[in-house]
């Protein structure tokens, strides 16, 4: 592939800045403190490669859809009631700018580091999932010895929280490094691989279980018949590979749905009651959903267009559940109490389509869509199936979860999209001229 970049990244500093990647892919999962500092670690790599004299790569649509979001938190600051948090909302999604930057500005990665990189990213999740339920598997020997096995330790939040994170963001590393080994299947004839292969699948599939994040689940399944859609439309031994992989999926899923935990987890989707999401209806985050969405739509009719500002989610939420307790004044204590503590724990709408509404308004929310509109057109563009579901699985999480409000979720979009968009692109030209999804992704 032919690069007309400049920087030096030949030899020894191509080492470097691959490493760097590296560092910052391998704390995607554990966010926090080390993410940050393994991305000023990238930064700085970029300045001493200089790196800055490819601006000039900035100027394409793919780097404009990026800024264009990110261009709205900042303008959502000239309107803002707390600028403070506006300032830090700021600074938390600064990864949506940071990573297209970078990423545009470097040398284009050769197929054999965009390998590394994904299997890297692969590696880091096997092994923190392999702790998670040893981590699990502690717990439970501490509390009840031989005798019981607790499902509640290996399971959801419990098991999320063995590495610090949430069930949901989890899910979507797991969800993601699953369709990453299956392309690595598909590209691969040695038996040894493929046996390899069909142990991480089943090792992975049987730990989103686990997590049970009902989204990213939903998610899954549905980029699963793709899947096996495109394997029956193309070659035979595809569709053979893929049938065990679905196979397996669905005697898992029957297997698992027996027990009480996932019969209730699952139960709680259509079991809402409309007419009083809280108090007197199960608690649960399904309930806990949809009574967020409820007030969220409340807080957005207030301002339709432009929102209320970057920093003003928590604000309006104080305001509309202090009008709704004004309201009805009958309610419950028990009703009371949990929008009491639904107010101190600042919790956002749990949707990130209707955060920014809240923030920014319509406007916002085109924005917003334009962003995912043109991440879907490059996939089916270049064929890419692998991205298509990257894509899908963040698209679907932010139907319940305001994904670019944690740390967790928005590193992971940034810099995975940021490698799509920018450097997995070396068959984009022959791909269109074919009617077929192509994983343009190096396998494993």
């Amino acid at each position: 592939m032919t690069n007309k970049l400049q920087g030096h990244t030949t030899g020894k500093g191509e080492t470097v800045l691959l490493t760097a990647i590296l560092v910052v892919v391998f704390t995607v999962p554990f966010s926090g403190t080390f993410n940050s500092l393994a991305i000023m670690l990238l930064g700085l790599v970029w300045l001493l490669q200089r790196h800055y004299k490819n601006l000039r790569q900035l100027f394409t649509f793919n780097f404009g859809v990026s800024f264009l979001f990110y261009l709205m938190f900042i303008v959502g600051l000239t309107y803002t009631q707390d600028l403070k948090n506006g300032m830090f909302q700021i600074e938390q999604k600064l990864s949506l700018i940071v990573f297209p930057f970078l990423f545009a500005t470097i040398p284009a990665l050769s197929r054999r580091n965009l390998k590394l990189i994904f299997s890297f990213f692969v590696l880091v999740c096997l092994l923190a999932s392999v702790y998670s339920v040893w981590a699990g598997a502690f717990v439970n020997y501490r509390h009840n010895q031989l005798t019981t096995i607790d499902l509640a330790n290996f399971t959801n939040q419990n098991l999320a929280g063995y590495i610090g994170t949430h069930s949901t963001y989890f899910s979507m590393y797991i969800a993601f490094s699953i369709f990453i080994v299956f392309e690595s299947l598909k590209n691969n004839s040695s038996k040894r691989q493929r046996l390899v292969y069909f142990t991480l699948i089943a090792w992975f599939v049987f730990f989103l279980f686990l997590l049970a994040a009902r989204i990213v689940l939903i998610a899954f399944i549905l980029i699963a018949l793709v899947y096996l859609v495109k394997a029956t439309l193309q070659t035979r031994k595809n569709y053979k590979l893929l049938l065990p992989v679905i196979g397996g999926g669905l005697i898992l899923t029957l297997a698992l749905s027996g027990t009480a935990y996932f019969k209730n987890r699952f139960s709680e989707i259509y079991s809402v009651n409309m007419s009083n999401l809280i108090g007197s209806n199960s608690e649960n985050g399904v309930t806990q959903r949809f009574f967020f969405w409820k007030n969220s739509l409340d807080i957005i009719q207030r301002s339709p267009f432009i929102g209320h500002g970057t920093g003003d989610a928590h604000i309006e939420f104080k305001k509309q559940y202090a009008d709704l307790l004004l309201q009805n004044p009958g309610y419950q204590p028990s009703v009371v109490e949990a929008i009491r503590f639904f107010e101190k724990q600042q919790y956002n709408s749990h949707n990130q389509f209707l955060q920014v509404l809240i923030l920014f308004g319509a406007t916002g929310l085109v924005v917003f869509l334009i962003l995912f509109a043109r991440c879907y057109y490059v996939c089916f563009k270049r064929k890419n199936i692998l991205y298509f579901s990257f894509i899908t699985i963040v698209f679907f999480s932010c139907l319940t979860e305001c994904v670019f409000d944690r740390q967790f979720g928005v590193v992971f979009f940034s810099v995975f999209n940021a490698i799509f968009l920018f450097h997995d692109k070396e068959n984009e030209n022959a791909s269109a001229n074919h009617g077929e999804f192509r994983a343009e992704t190096p396998d494993l």
